[in-house]
């Protein structure tokens, strides 16, 4: 259900009986944002977290009330407001309330391409450049797909690499991040990352002396880190140093992103991916991206192309 930008609604039912949840994210007493719903039902039930209850009468079916982040139920809506939710199942038109950062075309691998790290086989590959101010490096990156793994390869012009921490997370150093919105439909507009989004980090170096890597999900006990040519994920990558910089380039199994559509010429998905340049102190990391907002409902989408 959609009742503007910024405002989260879920239906529940239970026992034949439909319930609407609306919340925002406004915390300050007295704030919120003025709704109007047509609850299509002669009185209605509002409750709140704290079990508190008020039978109210609508106005020829609809109900004006303000909504903020303490959730508020109504329940008693009638089986028409029902009819007009998207189930779990269902897919979400997101760009009705926040129009995405354009789209790339992701053209299917004809052989799996070789992964180890020297981007040998992306030479046909239409390249996305990833562009910033205030530093030396630049960076291509590219997609591919297959009907076994998500393919992602990245190559970065930089002579000077900084190793990223010892953290399972990589935050800091020089970076790769591949966001992807594998379930672009189900991104949240509140804030936050969904069930259905992931994040890939590669870092060139690492504190411990090797290149590194961590693949996390919300969902996930742990990052994936590091994870050898035999382990139990299926996730392949390599990090080659260049010339003028360094590459990367990793296999990603379908499997492993939960949500992922048919692999099918057509479907899409959504990626934001940024290079982090992080040079000796005092000069200020630099953020290398193809399009502006890091913001998941704008994500650029991906689309599956032969």
């Amino acid at each position: 259900l959609w009742y503007g930008p910024g405002v989260g609604a879920m239906l529940f039912e239970r026992g034949g009986v439909y319930t609407l949840a609306l919340w925002t994210l406004e915390e300050e007493p007295g704030k919120g944002t003025d709704l109007t719903v047509d609850v299509a039902a002669k009185q209605v039930t509002v409750a709140d977290l704290m079990g508190r209850k008020k039978a109210v009468q609508t106005d020829g079916g609809k109900l004006r009330l303000k909504v903020n982040s303490d959730v508020t139920y109504l329940v008693g809506v009638g089986e028409a407001l029902a009819k007009q939710a998207v189930g779990p199942e269902g897919e979400l038109n997101t760009e009705r309330w926040t129009p995405r950062d354009g789209s790339f075309a992701m053209k299917r691998a004809k052989t799996p391409p070789k992964i180890d790290g020297k981007l040998d086989d992306w030479a046909d590959a239409k390249a996305i450049e990833l562009r910033g101010a205030g530093g030396p490096a630049g960076a291509q990156a590219y997609f591919a797909w297959d009907a076994e793994n998500l393919y992602l390869a990245v190559r970065v012009r930089d002579q000077d690499v900084t190793a990223a921490p010892a953290d399972k997370k990589l935050n800091g150093g020089d970076l790769f991040v591949a966001s992807l919105g594998v379930r672009p439909s189900r991104q949240l507009s509140l804030g936050g990352w969904g069930l259905y989004d992931y994040e890939l980090r590669i870092a060139p170096t690492s504190a411990e002396g090797p290149p590194a890597l961590s693949m996390t999900n919300c969902n996930w006990d742990k990052p994936l880190a590091n994870p050898p040519a035999d382990d139990p994920s299926g996730l392949c990558w390599a990090v080659a140093t260049t010339p003028d910089g360094w590459s990367a380039e990793a296999a990603i199994p379908l499997k492993l992103l939960n949500g992922y559509p048919r692999a099918a010429a057509g479907e899409k998905i959504s990626c934001y991916l940024q290079v982090l340049d992080q040079d000796k102190p005092p000069s200020p990391r630099v953020r290398l991206t193809a399009t502006p907002s890091t913001e998941s409902l704008k994500w650029p989408y991906v689309v599956l192309e032969e």
